[in-house]
């Protein structure tokens, strides 16, 4: 969903070097989330079956930030791996014997502040602010970071 972001401005001065705020143009928070499932199971044979599971998500955000920055001040978040995926073995031993084998993950990988492709354009920004008034322009004031938050869990049964 698209969002106006309050304060916000492109910026008029297409050098970056000062803060001209174009006050006809808002900058927008567009941004773009879908979703898609997959399961799948399998009967190998009478006593034993496999089952899979996929859930992946794909987001893009293409001017992540806050009120009194520029365009080109804002990140850019790009699709990363954004999944969460499953996958079990169910054996029938015998009669009084099931066992439950399976492997899971999450994993929601994500990066902070890529640039905008106006800042891109500019060649080497620089990010300024003004701190009387509290505005940023020329590039992202944060560096960029890699979020690589990825959780692998092994889980076993035998009943």
């Amino acid at each position: 969903m698209n969002q106006a972001v309050a304060n916000a401005f492109y910026n008029s001065d297409p050098t970056f070097r000062t803060y001209k705020p174009d006050v006809s143009r808002q900058v927008i928070d567009d941004n773009l989330i879908n979703s898609g499932i997959l399961r799948l199971t399998w009967q190998a044979t009478p006593k034993l079956k496999a089952s899979a599971y996929l859930d992946r998500i794909f987001k893009f955000r293409g001017h992540e930030g806050a009120a009194l920055r520029t365009e080109e001040a804002f990140g850019v978040r790009n699709p990363k791996n954004y999944y969460t995926s499953q996958i079990k073995l169910t054996a029938t031993l015998s009669n009084k014997l099931l066992v439950d084998g399976g492997w899971s993950t999450n994993n929601e990988t994500y990066t902070t502040q890529e640039l905008e492709p106006s800042a891109l354009a500019a060649g080497g920004p620089i990010p300024r602010q003004d701190i009387i008034l509290g505005t940023a322009w020329g590039a992202p004031p944060a560096s960029y970071f890699l979020h690589v938050p990825v959780r692998r869990t092994w889980v076993t049964s035998l009943s």
